[in-house]
């Protein structure tokens, strides 16, 4: 569909082993317009209580942070597509034809034009993130009958993005699964109250039902669930001294095709489905100076998000503003 043509590269143990043309009745240009990366889906190796994990070990649980000074405008655009299979679905607890249905209902591919429905979409991402930077809000409250009542201000040199890339020559580019998310970095010292999470999330590959984290002037000074989550909360504490700051706020819709979703145990898929928050390391795509970020070797995003989450904030001026009321966020009068 794209007019181009295009070739397949085998990729093992970080070296590419084949090359292949395929056949599309088009040819191939010298430079690459798109990436398409299909990984194997791996099932996360046994996590270790009181280790001490290096980097690249951390990475294989997907709680490496982002380095902060990273240019994250892609020359071309890239996506990454993971392939149904039985350890995926073993993963999430499921059966390979629920694994389908997962990926069909985040692809919109039952709708009448996927590619329409997902421009149209980001269109509309794309303006809620420039209307929450035109408002200039300065601090934010957060609250919900699930166990949340939280408050903190964002950090100043940041501003409201989304998952949306704009390549370096311009070109936009829209992920093939859409990310509804708009977030911003948060002062981490300004933090207080708590948090309960809504939806089950994953770390260090096990599955955590549910955790409730409190803060005071910045500081995590408590935390709440079951022996074993506790654990390995306190492992994944471990590995930072500033693994416990709360960094980012990530807002997304409870209408959003991803919602449905318990767990896909795809962590970057996971944080697409509610509002969430960052533990450790913020992304460094909302930071317009990173000097003042948590710099973090982790980081951890936990789904807050529900249908009675409201979220109110408060531009320079003082003018308290609803963004975000009962899973929905708000429009303009």
């Amino acid at each position: 569909r794209t007019g181009n043509g295009c070739y397949i590269q085998t990729i093992a143990n970080g070296r590419i082993v084949s090359t292949e043309e395929t056949e599309t009745g088009h040819f191939i240009e010298k430079k690459p317009t798109a990436f398409l990366y299909i990984p194997t889906f791996r099932k996360m190796p046994e996590p270790e209580l009181g280790k001490e994990y290096t980097a690249p070990e951390l990475q294989a649980f997907r709680l490496l942070s982002d380095p902060l000074d990273n240019n994250t405008a892609p020359l071309v655009p890239f996506t990454t597509a993971y392939l149904p299979s039985e350890a995926w679905g073993e993963a999430i607890g499921e059966d390979l034809r629920f694994t389908y249905a997962m990926l069909s209902s985040l692809l919109s591919l039952e709708e009448e034009s996927p590619l329409s429905f997902l421009k149209e979409q980001s269109d509309i991402t794309s303006y809620e993130t420039e209307k929450l930077n035109k408002a200039s809000l300065a601090s934010c409250h957060m609250e919900d009958e699930n166990g949340t009542d939280l408050s903190f201000s964002f950090l100043n040199d940041s501003v409201f993005t989304s998952d949306i890339e704009i390549t370096k020559g311009g070109r936009a580019f829209v992920p093939t699964l859409l990310s509804p998310t708009v977030f911003r970095a948060v002062d981490p010292k300004s933090v207080n109250g708590y948090f309960t999470t809504t939806r089950p999330f994953q770390l260090f590959g096990e599955e955590v039902r549910s955790l409730t984290v409190r803060f005071e002037d910045g500081k995590l000074i408590d935390y709440l669930s079951d022996p074993e989550s506790m654990a390995l909360f306190a492992l994944y504490l471990s590995q930072d001294p500033k693994a416990g700051a709360l960094t980012e706020l990530s807002l997304a819709e409870e209408s959003n095709p991803a919602a449905s979703l318990e767990l896909s145990a795809i962590l970057e898929w996971d944080r697409m489905r509610t509002t969430s928050v960052c533990l450790g390391g913020p992304r460094a795509k909302s930071l317009t100076d990173s000097s003042k970020a948590n710099d973090c070797l982790v980081s951890l995003f936990l789904p807050i998000g529900s249908d009675e989450l409201s979220v109110t904030a408060c531009d320079q001026n003082g003018e308290e503003i609803t963004v975000l009321s009962d899973g929905i966020l708000v429009e303009d009068d």
